[in-house]
């Protein structure tokens, strides 16, 4: 329980102040990676770095949705907010790519050629 009550306290600190956001994504950046080399090592036609641009899409609303779901909808539960964010990050190169089930607003597919 105690590294829910603290991904929870770091996420709202991340809310609250720019520094600690920064330092959040920071802390990321190496999952962020991880997650786009897989989509790199398939061949989708897209670059590394437009790949990890688009997985920052929804970080704020992450942050939000996090805070929200463990206060309100699973209290007590022990989810690490990065196994949350990777979701958003997986869901949105999979909505630039075009290749989604589940496609999230405001990322623009790429264009295929």
């Amino acid at each position: 329980m105690a590294k829910s009550i603290n991904n929870l306290q770091l996420v709202k600190m991340a809310l609250r102040d720019k520094t600690k956001k920064a330092k959040l994504k920071s802390e990321l950046s190496s999952l962020v990676d991880t997650i786009v080399n897989l989509y790199m090592d398939h061949g989708y036609g897209s670059t590394r770095d437009k790949l990890r641009e688009v997985s920052w899409t929804y970080f704020d609303f992450a942050l939000k949705k996090y805070a929200e779901n463990m206060e309100n909808k699973h209290p007590g539960k022990c989810y690490k907010f990065s196994t949350y964010f990777s979701w958003y990050i997986k869901t949105s190169i999979e909505t630039y790519l075009g290749i989604s089930k589940e496609p999230l607003k405001g990322i623009r597919p790429r264009r295929k050629r």
